[in-house]
């Protein structure tokens, strides 16, 4: 049975990934290169790295009581949380956020997010009939971000 050229590449290939394959060393310094040991040596590491600490019941319910009795919000501050989100309170929130900065799951950053929404509308000139060099032929119109226009009209 003759292997086609398609194969030997593929069996090429798998040697070669084998041959830069990872390990792992448990606790007891053994090298383990099974996909299963090394499975079952991370998870065993990140089990015990993140075991909580013991803590003092009596110091968290003094610090629960206190929290209950010491946290409340100011009328003004209720009112806020409450009011309706504004375009203004968009642009104010971006502006005070961090240019660089590392986005979320949805992978917008605030970067992104200056540059699509912070640019409300561009003035753009359009040309009519007749001499060019004229300004007068020229009609000025804005440009303005769909979204914009949802925050900004009226009910």
């Amino acid at each position: 049975m003759q292997v086609s050229a398609g194969v030997n590449q593929v069996n090429y290939l798998w040697g070669e990934l084998q041959a830069y394959s990872c390990s792992t060393r448990n606790t007891s310094q053994t090298i383990n290169t099974t996909k299963g040991e090394m499975l079952d040596i991370v998870a065993a590491f990140y089990s015990t790295l993140y075991l909580p600490d013991s803590a003092d019941l009596s110091s968290i319910d003094s610090l629960l009581r206190f929290l209950l009795e010491n946290l409340y919000l100011s009328e003004t501050a209720q009112t806020m949380l409450i009011s309706p989100i504004t375009y203004d309170g968009i642009l104010e929130g971006i502006s005070c956020c961090p240019k660089r900065s590392s986005p979320g799951p949805g992978g917008l950053s605030y970067e992104i997010l200056r540059i699509i929404i912070c640019p409300s509308s561009f003035v753009s000139l359009l040309p009519k009939c007749g001499d060019l060099s004229d300004l007068q032929n020229w009609r000025p119109i804005s440009l303005i971000n769909t979204d914009a226009k949802i925050y900004t009209r009226d009910s």
